[in-house]
């Protein structure tokens, strides 16, 4: 099969669903085969939503959801931030379709981008937040962290999840030197939940 993080949309088609159910809301996204968190929303990607909407002051204004699969993190923060402007990319093709199925879905508003990181995104944002495609190897996912900085607004929030195992203290290393300061705000089941803040002008 083919990685997810690619923009092969040829496989055989297995549709399903998976329930995410956080904040008293239950929220139904549709799957298909050869996109990532298939059969269930992973560990990371529920953690990385639950810390999202822990924050003070809240995660609210415009966001950016990197390397998005079928939408959970970014969707769920527009079904339970009303008001919030969320753009969505990823590379896999199917996995944008999804995407915007489960918009319709959940009946909220969400622009879906095809995109490398953020070859195709337009302006700044309030709020990055990606689980990274692991798999597709640093080369892939790394220059996100560089460049981060660049499309968000002065005191803006990078977010990210990765396991202990998949390179965590790696990725804190590169947040902190592309942001200049890093921070852990979860960490749970071995897998971090990063912050990095880019600073006011």
């Amino acid at each position: 099969m083919s990685h997810y993080y690619s923009p092969d949309a040829e496989l055989p088609h297995e549709p399903g669903s998976v329930i995410l159910t956080i904040s008293e809301r239950t929220l139904v996204f549709a799957t298909d085969a050869g996109v990532f968190g298939r059969r269930e929303v992973d560990y990371g990607s529920r953690l990385l939503i639950r810390a999202m909407l822990a924050a003070s002051p809240p995660v609210e204004g415009r966001i950016l959801d990197i390397g998005c699969g079928y939408g959970p993190i970014g969707l769920t923060l527009a079904a339970l931030r009303p008001g919030v402007e969320v753009v969505l990319t990823d590379v896999n093709r199917r996995a944008l379709a999804l995407t915007a199925i489960n918009a319709r879905t959940l009946d909220v508003t969400a622009s879906v981008v095809d995109s490398d990181g953020f070859a195709a995104v337009d302006g700044l944002f309030d709020h990055i937040a990606t689980n990274p495609p692991v798999r597709a190897g640093k080369s892939v996912y790394y220059p996100w962290f560089a460049q981060a900085p660049r499309y968000l607004r002065p005191g803006g929030s990078f977010w990210c999840v990765v396991q202990r195992k998949q390179g965590a203290s790696s990725v804190r290393r590169a947040l902190e030197e592309a942001f200049g300061g890093c921070s852990r705000v979860d960490l749970e089941a071995g897998y971090h939940v990063y912050r990095a803040v880019r600073k006011p002008e």
